[in-house]
C-alpha cells in the first residue's frame, strides 16, 4: 500500500513538471537550406512563444560575428499566434538576413534572449531564453573556387565611370574621375575598393621631385535597395586630381571579376583608362621693381667680389708660394724626386737629386750607404767602363742594376727614418745624474 502512494506521489510529480515544462516559454531557430554561398543571403528564423502574452516586446540578439554581414529586412518583426497543447500560445518571430563574406565555417556562439510575459495571474515574469549555438558552411559556387579574394558573386555587376577626355592640362587645372559599381542578387557591401593606390601609377617625369598630379579622394558612398527580399545596390568612389607639374600621366583602366550566379561564369567588368598631357607652365615675367633689384645686387655683390680680390688675392698668392717653397724644401719631395730620377734611370739627375735628399739626413753614416753606392757604381760601370774588347762603353745600362738601386734606395730610407726616431727617442728622456 505504501509503494502504491510512493509511485502514485512520483507519477504526480513528473506530470506536474510536463505541464510546468510546457508553460514555459519556447524559442525555436531555424536556417535556411544549404548550400550556403559567399555574398547570397542565408534565412534565420528565430520564433518566440509564450502561453499568455508579452507585455513588452523581446530583446533578440544581433548575431553579428567576424566575417558575416548581419541584416534585418524591411518588417523583419511580427507577432504570431499558435496551438500549443490545445492552447492559443501568442509570440513574434523575427527573421534575420546573414551573408558570409568570405569562404569559411562559422559558428555563431550562444545568445540570450530577454522576455517579459505575463504568468497565469497577468503578473509579469522576466526570463531570460538561450538559443543554441548556430555553426553553418559557407562555399563558393562550382567554377568560382579560382577567383581571388575579394570575391564578388552575384546576378549582375557593371562599372561606369564619368572622366573627362581632354587631352591637355595646364598647371594649376583639375579633372575628376568618379567610378560607380553596380550590383545585383547581394548587398553593395561586398563590392571592393574601385580606384586603389592610383597616385603611384602615374608616369612621373620627376620635374623636381613634384608628381604631375595631386590626388584629392573623397569618402565612397554605398547605397543598398530591397525589392521582394533580393538586394542590390552601388558603390560610387570620386578623385579630384590637381596638375602640379608638367609631364604626361595616366590614369590607368580597371578591371573586377566576378562570378554571375545566373550563368555560372566568371565575366569581367571593364573600364578604360585616359592620359593627359600636362603643359609646362610659362616663365613668370618679372616686374620692372624686381629688375631694378637684380641689377642693384648683381653689381653690389661683383664690388664686393672686386673689394675681396684685391685684399685677399695677394695673400692667398703669397701664402701658396710659401706652401710651394716648403713642400719643395721637405724630405718627402726629394724622396719621390729620387725616385723618379730611378725610374728615368738618369744617373746624372740620380746623383742631384739624391745630394739634395741626404741633406735631410747628415747623420747617416759611410757604413749605411755603403750598399746603395755600389749599386750606383755598378750602374757607372756598365754605363761608361771599359768592355772587355777594349772599348768605352756609352749609355748601355742593365734594368737589373737599376731595379738593384731602387732596393738599396728603400732600404737607405728605412736606415734614415730609424736615425730620426732614434733621436727623438733621446730627446724625450729625463736627463740622468743631476
Amino acid at each position: 500500500m505504501t509503494s502504491l502512494r510512493a509511485l502514485f506521489t512520483m507519477a504526480c510529480l513528473l506530470f506536474g513538471m510536463q505541464v510546468a515544462a510546457q508553460d514555459q516559454p519556447q524559442v525555436q531557430v531555424t536556417l535556411s537550406d544549404a548550400p550556403y554561398i559567399v555574398g547570397q543571403p542565408i534565412t534565420l528564423r528565430v520564433k518566440i512563444l509564450v502561453p499568455t502574452w508579452m507585455p513588452k516586446p523581446p530583446i533578440y540578439p544581433n548575431f553579428e560575428q567576424p566575417g558575416l554581414l548581419v541584416r534585418l529586412p524591411e518588417k523583419s518583426t511580427h507577432p504570431i499566434s499558435e496551438t500549443v497543447s490545445g492552447q492559443t500560445w501568442s509570440g513574434t518571430t523575427r527573421t534575420y538576413r546573414i551573408y558570409p563574406l568570405e569562404p569559411a565555417s562559422y559558428r555563431i556562439p550562444e545568445q540570450t534572449i530577454s522576455l517579459t510575459y505575463a504568468d497565469d495571474k497577468a503578473q509579469p515574469v522576466q526570463v531570460d531564453l538561450t538559443v543554441e549555438p548556430i555553426e553553418f558552411q559557407a562555399v563558393l559556387p562550382d567554377g568560382a573556387g579560382d577567383m581571388t579574394a575579394p570575391v564578388i558573386i552575384a546576378t549582375g555587376f557593371s562599372l561606369e565611370q564619368e572622366l573627362a577626355e581632354t587631352g591637355h592640362l595646364a598647371v594649376g587645372e583639375t579633372v575628376t574621375r568618379r567610378v560607380t559599381a553596380q550590383i545585383d542578387g547581394t548587398t553593395a557591401i561586398l563590392i571592393p575598393a574601385l580606384i586603389s593606390d592610383l597616385i603611384e601609377t602615374f608616369d612621373d617625369p620627376d620635374t623636381d621631385n613634384v608628381p604631375p598630379l595631386r590626388a584629392y579622394p573623397k569618402d565612397p558612398t554605398v547605397e543598398e535597395t530591397e525589392v521582394a527580399g533580393i538586394l542590390s545596390g552601388s558603390r560610387s568612389e570620386e578623385i579630384t586630381y590637381l596638375a602640379q607639374s608638367g609631364g604626361e600621366v595616366t590614369l590607368p583602366p580597371i578591371e573586377m571579376d566576378w562570378f554571375n550566379l545566373t550563368t555560372g561564369t566568371i565575366e569581367t567588368a571593364r573600364l578604360t583608362g585616359v592620359t593627359f598631357q600636362i603643359d609646362e607652365p610659362p616663365a613668370p615675367q618679372m616686374e620692372r621693381r624686381q629688375v631694378v633689384i637684380l641689377v642693384l645686387t648683381s653689381l653690389v655683390f661683383l664690388f664686393v667680389l672686386i673689394w675681396l680680390g684685391s685684399k685677399v688675392l695677394p695673400r692667398l698668392k703669397k701664402g701658396v708660394k710659401t706652401l710651394v717653397k716648403r713642400w719643395h724644401g721637405s724630405e718627402n719631395y726629394a724622396r719621390l724626386a729620387v725616385h723618379r730620377a730611378i725610374r728615368s734611370q738618369s744617373l746624372d739627375l740620380l746623383m742631384g737629386q739624391l745630394t739634395l735628399w741626404c741633406r735631410h739626413y747628415p747623420r747617416l753614416s759611410a757604413t749605411e750607404l755603403l750598399e746603395f753606392e755600389k749599386s750606383m757604381a755598378d750602374i757607372g760601370r756598365n754605363s761608361y767602363g771599359p768592355k772587355t774588347d777594349g772599348t768605352v762603353s756609352r749609355g748601355a745600362n742593365s734594368d737589373h742594376d737599376w731595379e738593384e738601386v731602387a732596393k738599396q734606395f728603400k732600404v737607405l730610407c728605412r736606415k734614415a727614418r730609424e736615425h730620426v726616431r732614434r733621436a727623438k727617442a733621446a730627446s724625450a728622456l729625463p736627463e740622468l745624474n743631476q
